[in-house]
């Protein structure tokens, strides 16, 4: 029972001396760790968790419940590690300081979409690369990743999938070789043989290769095939959607290049945030909480509370008894101001009232 007790003390111990050193909200430290240690992650790893979702709450804006599920997200989807957390946290972070979307609109787009972009064998930046080329033009990020999740399973025909989350299949064929022969013909647009979505006869490419190689042509396909096109791979709902990324490939190219250098690109924002003057405010918040964590077992300030607490049930007596609510709000205030000067030390002021009621 001791050694739990010990445990649990530097187990606190640690999170605060880790608010400290972020001058980040304890609570708010503390609530991600939790957070973290519900989905199986232990102690030391959660605690390495909640500084990159704490970093990211402070630089993305977003509440601590999203920042934990937002990097849990691509985590599971990627089967990154504890310690690659905040890469994701860079890219989010870099991206949002570069292009018009914010950190919380990328986790949106990849919360919607990044389980099908990763089996389409899209890497984490081409997906963050695609789905912020799509908000740019559009606005709407929750829109993009659902687009990104459809064209993606359109691509690899899977038919039953896109049912299931109750998208429509018209347009769509669902054997391999059909879709392959179809692209082929519908970018052949100099005789060459056009567009091959396959990497080789088992696997698709990507879907960012896809649509980076179905760009080259596109602006050189008629009307009529770039429409049969559309529909074949994005369906009519979202033909518009895959549309403004077709034409935009050369922006998502530049993102995901952005993508890809982002290394440290957070923790030098949160720098800076620690260096404003709500950092700052923060920092003393923190040392106050901290500070008030350390007291909570001090004997002496149990008794001071208890003192506290018997002059203010003295007082409601007081007042129900006896109705002098004016009177002895002067008493009160009397009492107040004496000990406010400087001649108080050691004068038992807190004991007046128990005198009062006995």
């Amino acid at each position: 029972s001791t050694l739990m007790r010990s445990s649990a003390a530097s187990d606190v111990y640690k999170r605060q001396q880790q608010a400290r050193d972020l001058k980040m909200d304890l609570s708010d430290l503390i609530d991600q760790t939790a957070e973290w240690a519900k989905k199986g992650y232990n102690l030391n790893e959660s605690s390495i968790l909640s500084k990159a979702s704490g970093i990211y709450s402070v630089v993305g804006e977003v509440d601590n419940a999203t920042a934990v599920q937002d990097l849990t997200t691509v985590m599971k989807s990627y089967d990154m590690t504890v310690e690659e957390a905040m890469d994701i946290v860079d890219k989010f972070n870099n991206i949002s300081n570069n292009y018009s979307v914010t950190a919380a609109n990328i986790g949106e787009i990849l919360s919607n979409s990044i389980s099908s972009l990763s089996v389409a064998g899209n890497s984490l930046d081409e997906s963050i690369a695609m789905g912020t080329t799509i908000t740019e033009i559009t606005g709407d990020a929750s829109e993009a990743g659902n687009t990104l999740k459809v064209l993606s399973m359109r691509l690899r025909g899977a038919s039953t999938e896109i049912k299931n989350i109750g998208e429509s299949t018209d347009g769509m064929v669902e054997s391999t070789s059909k879709l392959r022969e179809k692209v082929l013909a519908l970018t052949n647009v100099d005789g060459t043989g056009g567009f091959d979505i396959m990497a080789d006869s088992e696997n698709f490419k990507s879907t960012y290769q896809i649509m980076q190689g179905i760009s080259e042509v596109w602006q050189d396909i008629s009307d009529v095939n770039q429409a049969a096109l559309i529909e074949l791979i994005a369906g009519k709902q979202r033909g518009n959607t895959v549309s403004a990324l077709l034409t935009n490939m050369a922006q998502a190219n530049n993102i995901l290049s952005d993508s890809l250098n982002s290394s440290g690109s957070a923790m030098e924002e949160y720098n800076v945030y620690l260096d404003s003057l709500p950092g700052k405010i923060q920092g003393i918040k923190t040392e106050f909480s901290a500070l008030s964590e350390a007291l909570v077992d001090d004997s002496s300030l149990k008794g001071l509370l208890d003192i506290v607490t018997s002059f203010l049930k003295c007082l409601t007596d007081i007042i129900d008894n006896l109705g002098l609510i004016k009177t002895l709000g002067l008493s009160v205030a009397t009492v107040l101001s004496f000990k406010n000067v400087g001649e108080r030390l050691n004068t038992p002021v807190y004991v007046q009232p128990q005198l009062i009621c006995a």
